[in-house]
């Protein structure tokens, strides 16, 4: 049967082509996070190798098919999917990688796949936030106006670092440890929000700040193993 604009009511059939890029996305969402299955490995080592999958092209004898996986793969790019959340280097900060500065504050608004987003490229079944599902998702609210992601926007952790960090002389470390908060919380709300829609699962909005808080201490203290220029943030980190 050939998609149409108009569908038989009642037996359940769905548009094939919004249908397809839906599934196709999945898998998209799949190679990035590196799933632990076999065909997820498989692709990684057959045609990725070491590339980075969202700056990957396919070669031009490739398949229709890993052709067509590649090319929704560039309109979710649109909105910039993201393979990590930062580039941390051997010195006393780290670098945002060209493809992923949609984690700059000046652009978190309209770089992202939200279901608000993807509407625009073809019909969502269902727009709605995917933590609350009272409001439409969209960037400002999917990331901060959210209950859960106020939940950890004001976690007394959270807020007590910040207040911390603030308190002591401004510097390129303490303005390198706040964005990396700053930066972290984006990307684990972001992460979350894919696993509820794709695994449907949801955690705490605790144990994801306690993720968050985690991931920030282990790269500082790697860093300053390396440099020793974070030994008076570390104390107000790890308390």
């Amino acid at each position: 049967m050939s998609p149409g604009s108009t569908l038989c009511g009642g037996l359940g059939l769905k548009h094939f082509s919004n249908w397809n890029k839906t599934v196709i996305a999945k898998l998209v969402w799949a190679i990035s996070n590196k799933q632990d299955t076999l065909w997820v490995k498989w692709v990684h080592e057959r045609y990725i190798k070491q590339q980075d999958w969202w700056d990957y092209t396919p070669a031009y004898g490739s398949s229709w098919y890993w052709k067509k996986l590649c090319k929704i793969k560039e309109l979710f790019k649109q909105g910039c999917a993201i393979p990590r959340a930062w580039d941390w280097q051997g010195q006393n900060t780290y670098q945002i990688s060209k493809g992923h500065q949609w984690l700059m504050p000046s652009h978190t608004t309209h770089q992202l796949p939200t279901k608000h987003r993807l509407n625009k490229l073809y019909p969502q079944p269902d727009t709605h936030c995917a933590f609350c599902h009272l409001m439409e998702e969209v960037e400002m609210h999917l990331f901060f106006k959210c209950n859960y992601a106020r939940a950890i926007w004001q976690d007394p952790d959270l807020t007590g670092i910040t207040t911390a960090l603030l308190k002591l002389r401004v510097s390129k470390a303490s303005k390198s440890i706040t964005y990396a908060i700053f930066t972290s919380v984006i990307y684990y709300i972001w992460s979350t929000r894919n696993q509820v829609i794709f695994r449907h699962q949801i955690q705490p909005h605790q144990r994801t700040f306690q993720t968050i808080k985690e991931q920030v201490i282990h790269r500082i203290l790697y860093i300053n193993s390396l440099t020793h220029k974070y030994d008076m943030y570390i104390d107000r980190l790890v308390q």
